[in-house]
Formats: structure tokens, C-alpha cells, sequence
């Protein structure tokens, strides 16, 4: 092999890693769909899911909670209200390691297509685990009645 062919085929091997490198989906990619992401860990309920996140294109993030009503499982989601308290309902991803999403940062420890692993700043384990089957509720209060 003359180094002419040499310096080539490092060459093409080296844009074939870097278009390889470039496919692979980054986290506010992966983030940012319809669907909704619940949120798992030690300290949530019933069979340990009770709420959720939804990560729009547009940089807003809600909370959600799930509704059980007396059952195992729930696919109603309902967005939950702060009333007076202020939160910024917005997210972005830091270089895909750190994840701000309505006030709180979220180390992240590791991403797929369907899952997210995070620390919470008080050191809590949590895993966002994408759920497309939800849909959102409406509380019978939410909507106004007319005569």
C-alpha cells in the first residue's frame, strides 16, 4: 500500500466515522415529540408512576399528573395547574448532559430513544420514560359552561 492510498483511506475512514457520529440522535431531539414522558423513581406511586413531563419543539415543558381513580392504571394525563406559584414552564438541553426543565436541572446520566436517565440536584435517580399511549385530560372544571 503506497501512502498516497494510505492518507485515503484514512481519509474516507475518518468522514464514514463522522457521518456515523452524526446520526445519532441527540437529546433534545429525542425529547421534543408528542408524546408524553413519565416520570419513574423510589418515591412515586402506584406501581411507581404518578406523573409526567411533555417536551414541546417550541422549548415549553408541562407537568402533568396521572388520575387513577381508584384503578392500577391510568392513560389520562392532567396538566397540572401552579396557581400562584411561578414556575417557568420551558426546557432546554445542555450539551446532552444536563437537562433544565421548569426551574430544576437534571444530570443526565444517560439517554435512548425511549428513555432518560437523570439525577436531580437533591441526588435522586429518576428515569423519563417515554410513554405515547397518554393523552390528556380535561377536568370537567376546565371548560366553561355556557347558558
Amino acid at each position: 500500500m503506497t501512502i498516497t492510498n494510505f492518507f485515503k483511506l484514512t481519509i474516507m475512514l475518518s468522514l464514514l466515522a463522522s457521518c456515523v457520529h452524526s446520526h445519532r440522535p441527540n437529546l433534545s431531539d429525542i425529547l421534543s415529540s408528542k408524546c408524553f414522558w413519565d416520570i419513574t423513581g423510589e418515591k412515586n406511586v402506584v406501581g411507581g408512576l404518578n406523573s409526567c413531563f411533555r417536551f414541546s419543539t417550541n422549548g415549553e415543558c408541562k407537568f402533568y399528573y396521572y388520575y387513577f381513580n381508584n384503578k392500577r392504571k391510568s392513560n389520562l394525563a392532567f396538566h397540572y395547574d401552579d396557581d400562584d406559584v411561578v414556575i417557568s414552564n420551558t426546557w432546554i438541553v445542555l450539551g446532552d448532559t444536563l437537562l433544565k426543565a421548569r426551574n430544576l436541572n437534571y444530570k443526565v446520566l444517560k439517554f435512548v430513544s425511549n428513555s432518560v436517565s437523570v439525577v436531580t440536584q437533591t441526588g435522586d435517580s429518576l428515569i423519563f420514560k417515554k410513554n405515547c399511549q397518554t393523552i390528556e385530560g380535561h377536568k370537567p372544571w376546565d371548560h366553561q359552561i355556557s347558558n
